[in-house]
């Protein structure tokens, strides 16, 4: 900050070109301080002067974490700053922040004005901290810990504070927080989430201290030990009942506190954070009591998610080849090029059609099937998924959009053979399967998930509802028949995806299932 006070008087012109990031969020905790989170071109530096400029010009110095935020280029990151100066947020222009290096380099405010609520800034600042690295880390998640605490301004004897809700629709809600009160003990809890009310889950409830929170009260040590708490609340919720979320907490005089749960602290499980990311609360999630209907709910919303298709381009046809395309760059030019080499092999009255993700490779996805659609002599389809990659779970409504009887479904994790191509429009049987004869990702039979294969779609319908729901798409119904087999008729391009933990929730929801 000093070095920043000896060059107030310096020109410091902020030029359009010299914006290096955006300024999302300011709040100011009791103590003073003030929290910026943002994103920025990352340069390495961790301390730095700054002047906030606003109505006026104010010296300023920071303290910086970053973290990888999935929505920004390789070189910029997240980031979370403490700031100590003289300025105070309210003015009426929204402040710039701008590096007093000589520079030029300067943040700029998201308009009309960054947010400044400690429910919108406070789970954005957590969420930073948690993932960040750095020299400051440690010290500002204490920091945080410490001052977001504001002091209630009336006498009441007892604090709630809802840190986190990881919430999965069909299944309930999981609430980390805490209650600390100097002559009491909290209880119960029961959650209200638009018009269910739901008791905690008292088998699935674990308490803990939290040291951080010991200014609340002082010498209540004893309190502290068990102050902390997460707790699941078990119920068939729908994702518009967490916009009102209240918590009731019980104490053991009987008297009770009921706070709501700002809708900032409410996380999707699978949709806005990784189904995994419920470890943070339950370390041993496996060995809960409410994992198996747990992994099957999960499953069950991965299945509805990935059912989302939009269609580009639409050439019904009675029969179609449906090719999901890889992640990789390299693959997806490998899919077009046999696409175009082998279409020729494939009877007259099938069509190709292609089931991308909407993500960076839409430009080169689409520039392929326009070669393709231009050099093919069978109508060709493009088809984008919503917010998922493709899966067999699409196959239904891609189907019902090209009007077809007959299909052959191929992974994005493989590639058909010449053979394969050759033999899949020719083969008979109600489903046939497109078989590799290379270990990379175990067989595929009775009880195996289903990653090339041919079938009427009367059959396919049959089969996926029999299936249970799983996780990157169906698996074969462990009392199906054996099914027959074209050898040779596609090669691994990589293992099959999927994380220790997803094959987990698949292993459950298929117990779960029967």
């Amino acid at each position: 900050m000093s070095q920043a006070r000896g060059l107030l008087q310096q020109p410091q012109d902020a030029q359009p070109s010299s914006q290096v990031g955006y300024l999302e969020g300011v709040w100011a905790d009791w103590s003073g301080l003030i929290w910026l989170v943002g994103w920025m071109i990352e340069d390495a530096v961790v301390d730095r002067p700054v002047f906030v400029l606003d109505t006026a010009r104010h010296a300023a110095g920071v303290a910086v974490s970053f973290a990888p935020r999935a929505d920004l280029g390789p070189d910029a990151k997240a980031f979370v700053a403490v700031l100590r100066a003289d300025w105070q947020a309210g003015s009426d222009l929204p402040p710039q922040l701008v590096f007093a290096d000589g520079s030029g380099r300067f943040l700029e405010p998201v308009r009309p004005w960054p947010v400044t609520s400690a429910e919108a800034v406070l789970p954005i600042v957590r969420d930073i901290l948690e993932r960040s690295s750095g020299p400051h880390r440690a010290a500002m998640r204490a920091l945080f810990q410490a001052n977001r605490l504001r002091p209630s301004g009336d006498d009441t004897l007892e604090r709630v504070q809802i840190d986190e809700v990881a919430f999965l629709p069909g299944f309930g809600a999981f609430v980390n927080g805490w209650a600390l009160s100097p002559c009491k003990r909290a209880e119960s809890f029961v959650l209200k989430a638009g018009n269910h009310v739901i008791a905690a889950d008292q088998l699935s409830q674990f308490r803990f201290a939290r040291s951080d929170i010991s200014q609340t009260f002082p010498n209540v040590a004893q309190a502290l030990e068990s102050a902390a708490f997460v707790t699941l609340f078990r119920g068939d919720l729908h994702r518009d009942a967490v916009e009102r979320l209240t918590l009731k907490i019980g104490w053991d005089d009987g008297s009770s506190t009921i706070v709501s749960v700002p809708p900032a602290m409410v996380r999707v499980l699978g949709l806005t954070v990784p189904l995994d990311s419920i470890r943070r609360f339950y370390p041993a999630l496996e060995a809960e009591r409410f994992f198996a209907d747990f992994a099957y709910q999960a499953a069950a919303q991965a299945r509805f998610q990935s059912s989302r298709v939009q269609g580009y381009d639409i050439n019904p046809v009675a029969s179609a080849v449906l090719l999901a395309a890889p992640r990789q760059r390299s693959d997806i030019f490998l899919l077009f090029d046999r696409a175009a080499r082998h279409a020729a092999s494939l009877p007259v009255d099938w069509g190709l059609a292609i089931i991308a993700s909407a993500d960076e490779n839409r430009g080169l996805v689409l520039t392929l099937f326009a070669e393709l659609q231009r050099t093919a002599s069978h109508p060709c389809s493009l088809f984008f998924m919503s917010d998922a990659e493709p899966t067999s779970d699409v196959i239904d409504e891609v189907a019902a959009k090209l009007s077809c009887t007959r299909f052959a479904w191929v992974d994005g994790n493989l590639s058909l053979t010449a053979r394969g191509w050759h033999e899949l429009g020719r083969v008979t049987n109600a489903m046939v399967l497109l078989a590799t004869d290379d270990a990379m990702g175990g067989g595929t039979g009775p009880g195996g998930e289903l990653h090339a294969f041919v079938a009427d779609i009367s059959e396919w319908r049959r089969i996926y509802s029999l299936a249970p729901p799983q996780i990157g798409g169906v698996r074969l119904p462990t009392q199906s028949i054996e099914l027959p087999a074209v050898s040779h008729a596609a090669e691994w391009l990589q293992p099959p995806l999927g994380s220790p933990f997803t094959l987990k929730i698949n292993e459950a929801a298929r117990r779960a299932h029967g």
